[in-house]
C-alpha cells in the first residue's frame, strides 16, 4: 500500500499546470502517485501535461482525459475514482487545484498529521495568496447559519506566526485537501451535481456527519491563485454559486 494518491483537476490552465506538477514532484515525501484529470481543456494543457510526464519518468503520473468539462467536482471525482480503482491501494487521497503550488513539505505534513490524529478525517493545507505570499488566503472555513454563508477567519491576514499550529473548522477548500481513503469510500466523493462551488463544503459536511474532525495544518503550506472566475464573462459562475449555496443551507 502506498501512502497517498495526489489528484489534480485541470481545465484550461496550461500556464499553471506544469508549475503545479513540478511542486508536487518536489515533495520530500515520495510515497505517492499522481492522477491528473484534464477536463476537456482547449488551450493545449493536455500536451503540457503529457510533456511533463515524459520528462519526469521517476514520478508515477496517470493522465485521464474527459470528453467534456465535468466541472471541478466531476474532474476531481474522475481522478479520485481512478485512484480508487487502481491496483495500487492508497491510505490517503489528496485533491490539489491546478493553480495551487504546494510547499515541499505539504504532502508529508498532512500525512503525518492524519497518521497521528485518528479523530480527523480530513487535513488541509494553510493557503496563501499566490500573488502575495505574505497574506493568508484560507486557514479553515466556518459555516454561518445566520449569514447563510462561510466565514474565513484568517482571510487576508498577514503571516506573523501568531496563528495556531492547527485550526479545526467546519470546512476547508479542496485546493489542497487530504482525506482518509476508507472514509471517502464510506461517505462518497465530491457531489458532482454541484459542478462547481460548494462541492468541497458539502463533502466536509459529510465528513463531520460521519463523526470526524476537519483539521487545517500550519506546517502544510501552499500558494493558491484562486483561478479566473467565469462571471467576468457571463453569469455561469454566479448561477452555480447561488444555486449550490441555497441547496446547502436547505
Amino acid at each position: 500500500m502506498k501512502t497517498a494518491a495526489v489528484c489534480i483537476c485541470n481545465y484550461n490552465k496550461r500556464d499553471m499546470i506544469a508549475q503545479c506538477l513540478q511542486a508536487v514532484a518536489e515533495q520530500k515525501c515520495k510515497d505517492f502517485d499522481v492522477y491528473v484529470c484534464d477536463n476537456h481543456s482547449t488551450d493545449g494543457s493536455e500536451k503540457v501535461i503529457a510533456d511533463f510526464i515524459r520528462k519526469n519518468k521517476g514520478l508515477h503520473i496517470r493522465l485521464i482525459r474527459t470528453d467534456e468539462n465535468l466541472g471541478g467536482a466531476g474532474g476531481f471525482d474522475t481522478a479520485l475514482r481512478a485512484a480508487l480503482d487502481a491496483d495500487e491501494k492508497y491510505k490517503y487521497l489528496m485533491c490539489v487545484d491546478n493553480d495551487c503550488l504546494l510547499d515541499e513539505n505539504c504532502v508529508g505534513s498532512l500525512v503525518d498529521f492524519l497518521d497521528r490524529n485518528p479523530d480527523s478525517g480530513m487535513a488541509a493545507a494553510k493557503i496563501y495568496f499566490l500573488d502575495n505570499p505574505d497574506l493568508i488566503q484560507c486557514y479553515g472555513l466556518d459555516i454561518s447559519y445566520d449569514l447563510c454563508g462561510t466565514v474565513s477567519p484568517y482571510l487576508g491576514k498577514l503571516e506573523d506566526g501568531s496563528a495556531p499550529e492547527v485550526v479545526y473548522s467546519d470546512a476547508s477548500p479542496a485546493c489542497a485537501l487530504m482525506i482518509r481513503t476508507e472514509l471517502a469510500e464510506r461517505i462518497g466523493l465530491l457531489p458532482e451535481e454541484n459542478y462547481i462551488y460548494w462541492d468541497d463544503t458539502t463533502w466536509c459536511y459529510r465528513v463531520r456527519r460521519a463523526g470526524y474532525r476537519i483539521a487545517n495544518v500550519g506546517k502544510a503550506m501552499a500558494l493558491h491563485g484562486l483561478g479566473q472566475r467565469a462571471e467576468v464573462r457571463n453569469t455561469f459562475g454566479t448561477y452555480y454559486a447561488w444555486r449550490n449555496q441555497i441547496r446547502y443551507f436547505m
